[in-house]
């Protein structure tokens, strides 16, 4: 044999096998830095992440058919749990996907849900329209204990619920002017009063301390400081509803954003009250209605008119995913019980649950 072609056809081989080698060693570095990059929205420093890190709407049914699911959050268990307005339950949604219902005995229509400094969460209870002894707060542990509340005297719908910075509960009343603050051991008062009998929509913590919250009979917002002083903030539109501020929720840019439901606009807000509003002219949009803050520091928003969830970053760019069920009812939004699970949607009419990560 000669030698030469024996070394020439091992130097073949070995450079096959490099060859081989680096093509392996490539796929496997771009596998770990696709799962990197594949986090829940693919977040980056600057809060701007590539769209094409996003893959679309999920959907999944209630536990209970025609629920109407009204309120979420993530509970102190580290699960996403919802209310139910159309009975009288809350789910437990586990993140291996185990859902769990429990009852809440005595509740008529469930609607604003947070998880309590003390670990439990805490829902109102809008009971029946008109019947103010059956406008309830409940308490229920992550083990689906259930208990009442007592002291809640405000006597009109409450709705939506936040945990101040005062570790109490402050509570929107959906039908009259008033704020309530309830502590945990279940003493009530009435924080705040707005004029115009402007009934609350949706109620934050703001980082600034103070309570903000938006109303249905005006064009203000409120601020409601920890000793019950209020000052109201005209949008710049001056447009109540159906056009004015709606839901509301705290950007990582340390203002307030909230959507104008008809307006077709998102309302940004400095803890100073200054108000600058960014037009939503995806083609198709109408009716704004959720809004929260995801984990890719961008806003995230519910658009009923075209069935869809946008996202909206804080230079007023948008872009918007569609849900596949028709007339879902799409309402709330929530980020997901962990940072790799996306952002989570309300389908009240459908009674679903969507998830775009």
């Amino acid at each position: 044999m000669n030698p030469r072609s024996y070394e020439r056809g091992q130097s073949a081989a070995e450079y096959v096998l490099i060859i081989a080698f680096v093509i392996l060693l490539v796929i496997a570095v771009l596998t770990i830095l696709g799962s990197k990059t594949n986090t829940a929205l693919c977040s980056t420093s600057n809060g701007v992440a590539p769209l094409s890190c996003i893959k679309g709407v999920t959907e999944t049914s209630t536990l209970t058919a025609n629920a109407a699911p009204n309120g979420g959050t993530t509970g102190s268990d580290g699960n996403f749990w919802i209310d139910e307005y159309n009975t009288n339950k809350v789910e437990r949604i586990a993140q291996d996907g185990t859902r769990t219902d429990f009852t809440v005995t005595g509740a008529l229509h469930l609607s604003g849900m947070v998880s309590g400094p003390d670990g439990a969460l805490w829902i109102t209870d809008q009971g029946s329209s008109g019947v103010p002894a059956t406008y309830k707060v409940w308490r229920v542990t992550t083990a689906g204990v259930v208990s009442p509340v007592g002291g809640y005297t405000v006597g009109a719908e409450p709705s939506e619920i936040t945990v101040g910075a005062d570790g109490a509960l402050w509570i929107c009343d959906a039908s009259d002017s008033n704020i309530g603050h309830l502590t945990t051991s279940g003493t009530f008062s009435v924080a705040y009063t707005s004029p115009n009998n402007a009934g609350c929509v949706d109620i934050v913590t703001g980082p600034d301390n103070n309570v903000w919250y938006t109303t249905y009979g005006s064009a203000f917002v409120y601020r409601v400081t920890p000793s019950y002083v209020g000052t109201g903030f005209q949008s710049p539109s001056a447009l109540a509803w159906p056009n004015g501020p709606l839901w509301i929720t705290v950007s990582k840019d340390g203002n307030l954003w909230m959507t104008e439901y008809s307006h077709d606009a998102i309302l940004r807000m400095t803890t100073a009250g200054v108000g600058t509003e960014f037009p939503v002219t995806t083609a198709g949009s109408g009716d704004l209605f959720g809004i929260t803050t995801g984990p890719d520091s961008n806003l995230w928003f519910t658009d009923q008119g075209n069935n869809s969830i946008g996202r909206m970053d804080i230079k007023g760019n948008v872009k918007e995913w569609p849900v596949t069920t028709a007339n879902s009812g799409l309402s709330l939004i929530f980020p997901g019980p962990n940072s790799q699970s996306g952002l989570w949607a309300l389908e009240g009419t459908a009674s679903k649950v969507a998830v775009i990560k």
